[in-house]
């Protein structure tokens, strides 16, 4: 198994760091947990436009990690091999 934090860039591509997972995924012959932590403290800082920004690039990233056979679960998903 190979976990991936999303911590700030919550894009799939360019990402290298995701690639590497990947990679190393195929490799092994595992899969990849990619993980994304939503923190209260932030949310109530940020503006109703940062929180909107931020919930749509998710909604691109659920939509990446299902095309690619993922499923997204309550900010964390599982790619299914």
């Amino acid at each position: 198994m190979q976990l991936y934090w999303h911590r700030r860039t919550l894009q799939p591509s360019p990402d290298t760091g995701l690639s590497t997972v990947f990679t190393a995924a195929e490799r092994d012959n595992s899969f990849v947990v990619p993980v994304f932590m939503l923190d209260d403290a932030i949310l109530s800082r940020a503006d109703s436009l940062g929180v909107a920004s931020m919930l749509g690039s998710l909604r691109k990233l659920r939509d990446w990690y299902r095309a690619s056979r993922g499923v997204l679960m309550n900010g964390a998903s599982r790619l299914i091999r």
